[in-house]
């Protein structure tokens, strides 16, 4: 068992390992599958801001330079990933904004945070964009 655990950490060390290791991650149609759900969970869930969405694209250009995903296909999917995401976050937003911002204070809500937020952002959001 240890012995496999320090062939794989060997793998990850090497570019060959890495490129072979990844591209049989990600190849087949469930590689695009796996892609499009991390950038959609990502831009579109609450649960998205843990995902390694940045560092992901790195690796799915290795994958894709070693021929295991072909380059269209892949900035189609991200770019639908990402569209479908976002109406998805907005969505969710827009239907759930209004009831979370009106509740009492709670554990994890205070209405003084949400007062905080509204004035800095009134103040200093444009340059917030940049």
């Amino acid at each position: 068992m240890v012995n496999t655990l320090i062939e794989f950490l060997r793998t990850l060390t090497h570019p060959d390992g890495l490129r072979q290791l990844l591209t049989s991650v990600f190849s087949g149609w469930y590689g695009y599958a796996l892609l499009f759900g991390i950038v959609f969970s990502e831009t579109g869930l609450l649960a998205g801001f843990f995902l390694p969405g940045d560092s992901l694209l790195f690796t799915v250009g290795v994958v894709a330079g070693a021929g295991g995903l072909n380059l269209y296909a892949i900035i189609g999917v991200l770019i639908a990933a990402a569209i479908l995401g976002d109406a998805t976050g907005y969505m969710i937003g827009r239907r759930a904004g209004p009831t979370v911002f009106s509740r009492r204070d709670s554990r994890f809500f205070k209405q003084e945070h949400l007062r905080k937020t509204r004035e800095f952002y009134e103040k200093q959001g444009g340059k917030t964009i940049l």
